[in-house]
């Protein structure tokens, strides 16, 4: 920060003996040897050394973390961070503006990590090869191929998205309007998703009701309970007089209203061995209703990056490109960083060191790490994530089935079909023609071509719009274990692995450091990332306040 943006420190004269910046570094010393690291994360905040997220502090940009340059409590300190995703960015940020030294060690050519969005002139890069974007330079076409969401209560991001002036618009993770295809379900027809979701409403609640009026629940329910619950599922159902449900407006028409005579004709009753025969209703029909998944959901406006370079435009000087780190050591007290750089192989003898990158890409660097921290990052399962992305020059999605944005679900192969939230009622888009989410399909398309992926990616697309074919064009895919310095999606913890190995992960070993959203409880969110660049944040103050004390 330029001393020109920080508001001037009042005067003191009466604790002139003692400078400030020494008074709070003995008062977070004594606070962290009696409660620990989260109380000299939450006393730091209040002191706004570090951001505060936006729910706690009431405002809508981050606080200044320091008053003046005898604040910062990192001077003097160097910090290397290897990896130049959203957990290397907030630390690179947030160690930056405590006056430590930082150096950013990014193995590829860009910043962001799987925070990957996708355009027009773009090369992917994975073990099999390369794949060029072919796709108009058109501001709204583009694909997040990593994060491409943000729930409402994710603050933390949200608030540097605030800080940074990146403008937010709302993601619809749900539309009414989109499409669920089963094989197996509605004579292999494509319905949309009120049908499917009202009408279970209404075949759940009518079989309720009549247990209730069969006295199958007078064990459990007073009779003035029945009566309640009856006159509930009545309107939650949309059931008749004789609490049978028999098709319902909320499950959409087959004739829509409309002027004069035209009332409308329902969809005809769905069928509750269809309902019960779909994958969907047995896994996704509450997908929506989870907490990170409810609306309000957010996307930065022209995409998910928009985050990425408001930090690199704040630590951009820090970051050292095709930089990969080919070990790390404990030296001492101190941390011993080698890495390529432009075909020679160079070290960095640093204070500390954080790791960053998903665990199976660091597995592959020769590290000092104790065998408990190894074990425990070999307990953590990692996604085989896929997507598949097309340019439509039509939108057809919206001129011929009226769907704005939204999710339709399948279940063949590509799992999801996405359709963009933005630009709306424009002439181009594109379609996220597949997000694989499950491990053996992700791994079936990982060992497939990038033509055998489009090609497989297009024929489910097919089942859910017939003209798909012809609509949409130059597909791309990322495939995210073949991708080089991430080799997998989204870590996936087990109860027992959380409970036996996860703990250790949180403590460092020596100099040594780790981070990132698999350090966290939201793993696969950005929110995990910056929230444990945060803690690590935290730690690394707390300890070089008490050296500064002793």
């Amino acid at each position: 920060m330029h001393k020109d943006d920080r508001q001037n420190p009042a005067s003191s004269s009466e604790d002139a003996q003692q400078p400030r910046a020494n008074r709070r570094r003995e008062f977070l010393e004594n606070l962290g040897r009696v409660a620990g690291a989260g109380a000299t994360y939450a006393a730091m905040t209040g002191l706004g050394l570090l951001n505060v997220p936006a729910h706690a502090s009431g405002r809508s940009t981050l606080l200044p973390h320091v008053d003046d340059l005898s604040d910062q409590v990192g001077k003097g300190h160097s910090v290397a961070i290897v990896g130049a995703g959203i957990t290397g960015l907030t630390l690179a940020y947030e160690l930056s503006r405590l006056g430590f030294s930082v150096t950013v060690l990014e193995a590829s050519a860009r910043p962001g990590g799987r925070s990957h969005t996708v355009r027009g002139g773009d090369r992917l890069q994975e073990y099999g090869g390369v794949q060029e974007v072919r796709w108009d330079k058109e501001p709204h076409l583009y694909a997040n191929m990593g994060p491409a969401r943000i729930p409402y209560h994710h603050q933390t991001i949200i608030g540097y998205c605030k800080a940074f002036g990146v403008p937010l618009e709302v993601f619809v993770n749900e539309n009414r309007g989109a499409l669920i295809y089963e094989s197996r379900a509605f004579g292999g027809n494509p319905v949309e998703n009120r049908y499917f979701v009202h009408s279970t409403r209404g075949w759940v609640s009518e079989l309720l009701a009549k247990a209730v009026n069969r006295q199958a629940l007078d064990d459990v329910l007073s009779n003035e309970d029945k009566e309640k619950l009856l006159v509930m599922l009545k309107g939650y159902g949309e059931l008749d007089a004789q609490y049978q449900y028999p098709g319902a407006s909320r499950a959409g028409y087959r004739v829509t209203p409309g002027a004069g005579l035209v009332a409308g004709e329902l969809n005809p009753r769905a069928s509750l061995h269809d309902l019960l025969s779909s994958e969907f209703a047995k896994s996704n029909l509450s997908f929506t209703e989870e907490w990170n998944q409810a609306a309000t959901m957010l996307q930065p406006v022209g995409g998910m990056d928009r985050i990425v370079q408001a930090f690199v435009k704040r630590v951009g000087q820090h970051i050292r490109y095709d930089s990969p780190v080919t070990s790390l050591r404990k030296l001492g007290d101190r941390a011993r960083v080698t890495y390529r750089s432009q075909g020679e192989e160079r070290a960095l003898e640093v204070d500390f060191a954080i790791a960053t990158v998903p665990f199976p890409a660091f597995a592959k660097v020769p590290n000092d790490f104790s065998p408990a921290h190894q074990a425990a990052m070999q307990s953590c399962h990692y996604t085989q994530a896929a997507k598949v992305a097309f340019q439509a020059d039509r939108r057809f999605w919206e001129e011929d089935l009226h769907i704005y944005g939204g999710i339709s679900w399948t279940d063949q192969d590509i799992g999801q079909m996405w359709y963009p939230s933005g630009a709306l009622m424009g002439r181009k888009g594109i379609v996220m023609g597949a997000y694989i989410r499950d491990d053996s399909v992700g791994t079936r398309y990982a060992a497939m071509s990038f033509p055998e992926r489009i090609e497989g990616a297009l024929q489910c697309g097919e089942q859910i719009h017939p003209r798909y074919r012809n609509e949409v064009k130059q597909g791309v895919s990322v495939c995210w274990p073949q991708v080089p310095y991430a080799d997998g999606g989204w870590a996936v913890w087990s109860d027992a692995a959380r409970a036996e190995h996860y703990p250790v992960l949180t403590r460092p070993d020596g100099a040594l450091y780790l981070a990132g959203d698999q350090i966290s409880y939201l793993p696969g969110w950005q929110e995990g990332s910056v929230l444990s660049a945060h803690a690590v944040a935290a730690a690394l103050v707390e300890r070089v306040s008490a050296r500064a004390a002793a």
